[in-house]
């Protein structure tokens, strides 16, 4: 089961047109960090790693980017490069709306060095 933020990002690709190509299963979401493969007009195939977005309180405050080096199981978070070609989306508070995909903050990008 997906949570609500992943959901609506994958309906947005869906809407926007994009070409969705995979979802991972519960290990390779675990594990590689991904939620949605899509192919992006000018990256190609990424893989893509859904964040909801983070407040600086728990009960608002900024809105911020939480980094996760190490994950609740202490492995590697999704912070930290795994071999491959990534995107972390992280929704964001915008006062646009009219844009696709508005409210969606491209954070870090990861390039794999395999073929």
């Amino acid at each position: 089961m997906h949570n609500s933020t992943e959901n609506e990002f994958r309906a947005l690709c869906f809407s926007g047109g994009l070409l969705v190509n995979d979802f991972p299963d519960k290990k390779q979401d675990i594990e590689e960090h991904w939620d949605i493969e899509v192919t992006l007009p000018l990256f190609g195939r990424r893989k893509i790693d859904v964040k909801g977005v983070k407040y600086t309180l728990h009960h608002g405050g900024a809105p911020c980017v939480w980094w996760e080096w190490r994950n609740v199981r202490g492995g590697d978070g999704w912070g930290v490069p795994n071999g491959l070609s990534r995107v972390v989306a992280q929704s964001m508070p915008t006062v646009r709306e009219d844009d696709f995909l508005a409210g969606w903050l491209p954070i870090w990008r990861s390039e794999s060095n395999r073929p």
